[in-house]
């Protein structure tokens, strides 16, 4: 089965911004649960790693505060899929990070085939660009869920597996958090 470690992206901003492009668009803009920051792709994993790996994430996310995601108003064209790109901030790559060395050392393959670029599918199957004007945006993230991906003929559809909550710190834009 298909998995993928991600932040889940289910805030006004970025649902407005969704709303806004709906009218402009050639594809198949993402339905507001489906928004999301992937930090780790599993592309092949059976039911045995995948407990495990359920188990031992709750031990590597809490406590941690939350990470601060924020975006700027820059929509891109990658490939057929229209991209929100997220700024790759030192407390969203150490999480990742984490979470790469814990696959890594639950023997799961995961794919890192492509540098990491943070950022978030607006759209599916974009047919040529499209330009859209939006307004820059802050959030702090709230939990990572681990969320199966079968893949259907009208699409993937997605179900959560797990949710793990960070700690109820919550960050401004100037502060940040050391990893202990």
């Amino acid at each position: 089965m298909r998995l993928f470690v991600s932040i889940p992206v289910n805030i006004t901003e970025v649902r407005t911004l969704l709303k806004s492009i709906q009218n402009k668009v050639n594809g198949y803009p993402q339905e507001y649960m489906k928004l999301h920051i992937t930090l780790a792709f599993i592309p092949n994993i059976s039911n045995e790693p995948m407990s495990t790996l359920i188990k031992m994430l709750g031990n590597y996310i809490n406590p941690r505060p939350p990470v601060l995601i924020s975006a700027d108003s820059t929509i891109e064209l990658w490939g057929n899929d229209l991209v929100l790109p997220v700024t790759p901030c030192e407390h969203l790559l150490n999480l990742r990070t984490d979470i790469c060395n814990l696959l890594s050392a639950l023997n799961i393959d995961w794919d890192d085939s492509n540098p990491y670029v943070p950022h978030i599918t607006l759209v599916k199957k974009q047919e040529g660009p499209v330009s859209v004007e939006t307004e820059p945006f802050t959030f702090n993230s709230r939990k990572i869920s681990v969320v199966k991906s079968t893949l259907t003929l009208d699409g993937s559809v997605y179900e959560v597996l797990a949710d793990f909550n960070f700690t109820n710190e919550v960050l401004s834009p100037t502060q940040g958090y050391s990893r202990s």
